[in-house]
This record gives structure tokens, sequence and C-alpha cells, in this order.
């Protein structure tokens, strides 16, 4: 498996953005010679992360185009590299290798969008990909913070070619959250200004028969013993005056100062 460099295709001479990689010429030395194939496709890999992806036309060998291979910039992010000359290794492949695509699911993240544009789009930019497989990732560079996840593939044997030929395009779109119900809020009923000038009239009324004797009372502490026992020989006289009856004097009187 030769080692080539990758570049991102910002660093072109022309500018190109299909989804095709586009090899130096010096790069085609490195297909399979006496081999002969409707497309090459490179299996690129790089850590964890691997990639399908077509060949379109080579690129001339010019000082600005070093040689190597040109990706797309959705296709460096999706390797984790910084496109500016990585060394990673390239397996070149036969698309007579894989199964063809009949059915495709895609789900759209950070949606929604018009469906009818995005198949539009697809349609062009996937007969330049050449190869998908099952939860591959793919950013849509003229659709801001919209990315594809294929869901999806039929047959599923994996990476499927993806040759001109009728496929079925399936688009699920996200949909967006809503948020729980809130309980309703409790509306104040308003009351009668007179019910509350009433209200407050008892409450004032209650509060001073709650309040104590001797907080409301005008007589000095040093009495408070007196008062209390002349209401005790008041309270007797009275119990006396309901339980016996008057009786007037009968007697004989003496005038004052008389002997």
């Amino acid at each position: 498996m030769p080692i080539l460099r990758l570049y991102s295709k910002l660093y072109m001479e022309v500018e190109d953005d299909s989804w095709s990689a586009r090899p130096n010429i010096s790069c085609m030395h490195e297909l399979p010679r006496h081999e002969d194939t409707g497309r090459w496709i490179a299996h690129i890999r790089s850590g964890d992360s691997q990639l399908h992806i077509a060949l379109g036309d080579p690129v001339a060998n010019t000082a600005q185009n070093p040689a190597g291979l040109y990706l797309p910039s959705w296709a460096i992010e999706a390797l984790s590299l910084q496109g500016a000359g990585d060394e990673v290794q390239v397996n070149f492949v036969r698309c007579e290798e894989f199964e063809k695509a009949t059915s495709l699911t895609f789900q759209v993240l950070g949606g929604p969008v018009d469906e009818g544009m995005l198949r539009d789009i697809l349609e062009e930019s996937l007969s330049s990909l050449g190869v998908l497989e099952e939860g591959q990732m793919i950013p849509l560079p003229m659709m801001e913070g919209v990315v594809l996840l294929v869901s999806a593939c039929e047959p599923v044997t994996g990476a499927v070619l993806l040759d001109g030929h009728e496929v079925a395009l399936h688009i699920q779109q996200s949909r967006p959250s809503t948020p729980e119900a809130l309980p309703p809020v409790p509306v104040p009923v308003p009351v009668p200004q007179e019910h509350e000038e009433h209200e407050e009239h008892e409450e004032h009324q209650e509060h001073q028969e709650q309040q104590s004797p001797e907080s409301t009372s005008m007589i000095p502490p040093s009495f408070a013993g007196v008062s209390s026992n002349a209401n005790v020989t008041n309270n007797r006289f009275r119990r006396h005056q309901a339980s016996s009856s008057f009786v007037a004097f009968s007697g004989i009187g003496r005038t004052l100062g008389n002997s």
C-alpha cells in the first residue's frame, strides 16, 4: 500500500468543489498497472478513520500543485488531517469490486432543509463521490451547519458503489423538540375595595381584643394591686345584691350633731 501526501483542494490552482479526489499526474504512477477498470476508488486510512473516494481528473504537475492527492475539505476533516501534505497510506481499488447501491437512507442533522434542493445536490455530489458506506458522516458545505448521516445502505455489504444508475434516496429530517407544557399561571381575582376595607376593620378590632389589660390600662403599675382588689370587692358586692333582697331602714335615727 503506497504512502501519499494528502492536500486539501484549497491548495489547487483552480477552484474545485466536487466530491471526488484529484490525483497529481505523478500520483497516477502509483495506480496498479495492467488492470482495466471503469473507475479507481481510493481507500484511505488514517488512524481509526477511513474513507472511500473515487478519483477524478488528474492535476497537472506544477510548483503550485505538489505531488499527491487532493481531497475536499470535508474529507480532510473526516480523516482528522491537516490537509497540508499529510503522509497517509492509500490503496487503490477497482470500482468493479464493490456492489452497486440500490437504496440509500440519509438522516439530516442540523436541519431542517428543503428536501427538493437537497436531492438536487446529492444526485451530482454522490455520483462524484463514487462510494458510500453505512454510518458515514458527510457535511454539506453549501448548507452551513447541516450534516448527513448515512443511516442505511442496500445491499448491506459495507461500502457500496454509486455508478450513476437509479438509486432510491430516502431522507429523514430530525423533528425539532417541543418544550414540555407548563401548568397554567393562576390569574388573581380582583377583590372589591369595600370588602378589603371591611376585612381590615375586622382585623383591627380582633387585634385590639387580643391585647392584654397590662398593655392597654392607663393605671400606673404601683396601683395595679389596688385596682385589682377594688374590682374583686365590687364583684362581691354585686353578687351579694343579686343573691339577697333589699331591706329598707326602719329604726330610729339621730341627727348628726345632736346627743
